[in-house]
Parts: structure tokens; C-alpha cells; sequence
């Protein structure tokens, strides 16, 4: 079927594991200066969602300091964080009261939107869920998420408590979560859908002739997605967004950038992917399915 397809309403939100340790095929530095730059210009192009994490080095503690510098649009940003795995003689309730409690002081805020455990292994372990449920009643929260990788994962973290939000990765090469039912069955439960990992860490904003040498196999594949985008008139970016824009259920997009210049791109390639043909986008997913597992899945690149 041609046309153009309902995009969602999702919204854009900017990971931030970027401003606090290098990440991504970029693997950028920033200091102070160049992640207040970076959070300026999502502040300007009206993203007002963060997600942070405790395992992301300085982000927490610098998404803090540039939301106390001072205005009231730095204090209308709703920020999401991530619980750090429990070490050994924790109680689950004392670990989340000590770490939730860390982020909010680093973070500079009495309370979060969202708090999320870092990984399926905490996921399915009840007592964690219990206690992310007491700090939710608590209002400290107003939900409690996990962020996983797979469907099973997703199935496995739902069995084990009522969670209000699943995140999990989402993009032209990694539709795992779109075709094997897995959003069906989160929505289907009251709960939404985030997603992150749209360009596969920056794979595909790369350009074809300059990936590592592990990663070179997905010249061949880029190089297609970019004959397609011209073809239709756009970037390979937008072309990535559209996929995921028109996958039905997705509630929130989390995207990283490596600095002001290239966010300004992908707000940018979000607004054009929403125009996209649908025909043009199941052909851009089934182009990147060639990429195999191993460079479709960042967890399986070289350390």
C-alpha cells in the first residue's frame, strides 16, 4: 500500500549518555561547556525530555548544574533516570532509596518523570519492582520504567510487575520489537513504549567510507539507504526516523547527538520523516535487514 502512513505522535527525547562519557561510534568528549551547548540547542529546538542514567559518568551531575543555571525553560524539562545494578547485602528498597535519592541530588531535582532499571536482570527481580512501586506512591516518581533489549526481555520484565513504561531499541535494521508483537502486548497493558538505539549508535549517520574496520561490512548497506534518500528526496536520517514515526505504539523516540549542529539535523530529518511514502520506508527496512547480527547489534561490537 503507497500513500502516506498516520505518523505517530511520538515524542523526541535527548539521550544524554553523550555529555557524560564517550559513546557511540564518535565516542565525542564533552566538557561542561560543549554539554551546556548540547542541551541549549535541544532547550531551542522545544525537546524538553531527558534520559540520563547513574552508569552515564558526568551526565547526571552535568544535566544538574545546567538546569539550576537558571531559566524557566531549563526547569520545565521532565528528566528520566536509571538505577545502577544492586551490589551484594542491599535490600532492594534501600538500594532504590539510596540511588534514586544520588540522582535527584546530582540531578538538582526533588523528584523525576521517570525512573528505570538498567536491564532485564533487574527487571525481573519482584523486589525491585516493589520497591521502584513504593518510591512511585511516593510521588518521588511519577513512573517507573524498564530498559531492556529484546522482546523476551520486554515479556519477562512485564511478568514481573506492572511497569508504566518498556524502553527498548527500535530502528531500520532491529524491528524486533515491531514484529514480534512485543509493542501489542506492552500497550495491550497499559503501559507506553519508549524507544532508543534509532541509529544503531551512529551507524547510520555515518558516512559509508569512514566506519571502522569492524564495521565496514555496513558500507555496502549505507550506500543503498543513501541512493534510496535521494531517490525520494531526503537524508538516510530522516529515512531512520520514518521507520520508527510510523511504527504504531511508539510513545517517546530517545536520540543522542554528538552536538548542537547535528540535533539541529535530526529534529530537522524528524519533521521531513514524517512526510515520508510508507512504501519508501518498508524499503529502507528491508534494505538495512542485510545487515547482519553482529553490526546491527551494538552489544556485539568489539570492546
Amino acid at each position: 500500500m503507497s500513500g502516506h502512513a498516520d505518523t505517530s505522535r511520538a515524542i523526541l527525547a535527548l539521550g544524554t549518555a553523550q555529555i557524560g562519557l564517550p559513546y557511540g561510534l564518535a565516542a565525542v568528549e564533552h566538557d561542561e561547556a560543549s554539554a551546556f551547548a548540547l542541551l541549549d540547542a535541544a532547550a531551542a529546538l522545544g525537546i524538553r525530555h531527558l534520559d540520563t542514567a547513574a552508569a552515564y559518568g558526568e551526565s547526571e551531575r552535568r544535566i544538574g548544574a545546567w538546569l539550576t543555571s537558571g531559566t524557566e525553560v531549563q526547569r520545565s524539562f521532565r528528566i528520566v533516570s536509571k538505577l545502577a545494578p544492586p551490589p551484594a547485602g542491599f535490600t532492594a528498597r534501600d538500594h532504590v532509596r539510596t540511588e534514586l535519592s544520588a540522582s535527584c541530588r546530582r540531578l538538582g531535582v526533588a523528584a523525576l518523570e521517570g525512573y528505570m532499571v538498567h536491564g532485564a536482570r533487574e527487571g525481573v527481580r519482584r523486589e525491585i519492582f516493589d520497591a521502584l512501586a513504593c518510591f512511585r506512591n511516593e510521588r518521588r516518581v511519577e513512573w517507573i520504567g524498564a530498559s531492556v533489549y529484546t522482546p523476551a526481555e520486554a515479556d519477562a520484565v512485564m511478568v514481573a510487575g506492572r511497569y508504566d513504561v518498556i524502553q527498548l531499541p527500535l530502528s531500520l535494521a532491529n524491528r524486533a520489537a515491531a514484529t514480534a508483537g512485543t509493542i501489542e502486548r506492552v500497550k495491550a497493558k497499559s503501559a507506553e513504549i519508549h524507544v532508543r538505539s534509532v541509529f544503531i549508535q551512529g551507524l547510520l549517520l555515518r558516512a559509508p567510507h569512514d566506519l571502522p574496520s569492524h564495521l565496514s561490512p555496513a558500507a555496502k548497506t549505507l550506500r543503498r539507504l543513501d541512493a534510496l534518500a535521494r531517490d525520494i528526496g531526503c537524508e538516510r536520517a530522516a529515512l531512520a526516523l520514518a521507520s520508527v514515526l510510523q511504527t504504531q505504539g511508539v510513545d517517546r523516540i530517545v536520540i543522542g547527538a554528538d552536538g548542537p549542529e547535528q540535533l539541529n539535523t535530526l529534529v530537522g530529518a524528524a519533521t521531513r520523516a514524517r512526510a515520508l511514502e510508507r512504501e519508501a520506508v518498508r524499503e529502507a527496512e528491508a534494505i538495512a535487514a542485510s545487515l547482519p547480527g553482529e553490526i546491527a547489534d551494538p552489544r556485539r561490537w568489539p570492546k
